[in-house]
């Protein structure tokens, strides 16, 4: 098996702004981006651009819907007390 140290691999620039280009064409979710994300949707999808916009649409949709940055601390400061999560619904094994 072998084990890659992603911690220390870098995105050649011009696939960050290739993919860049192609997010910023998306009509309602072009602001959700950034080059560290995009680095690591590119390193998830092995630097394929159009594996990693698939990626990013999901993941851009996601963040639509569930609007994470509205979560205010007070919400969850009982968990981050005692350092829990709790996720509510099903998982893919259901």
């Amino acid at each position: 098996m072998t084990v890659v140290d992603l911690k220390n691999m870098t995105v050649p620039e011009d696939v960050v702004k290739e993919l860049g280009d192609k997010i910023s064409e998306h009509p309602t979710l072009s602001h959700q981006s950034s080059p560290a994300v995009l680095s690591r949707m590119l390193l998830a999808r092995h630097l394929n651009v159009e594996d990693a916009y698939v990626l990013w649409e999901a993941w851009a949709a996601w963040r639509e819907e569930n609007q994470p940055h509205l979560i205010e601390e007070a919400h969850v400061a009982p968990q981050l007390a005692v350092q829990t999560v709790s996720i509510a619904g099903q998982d893919k094994s259901g």
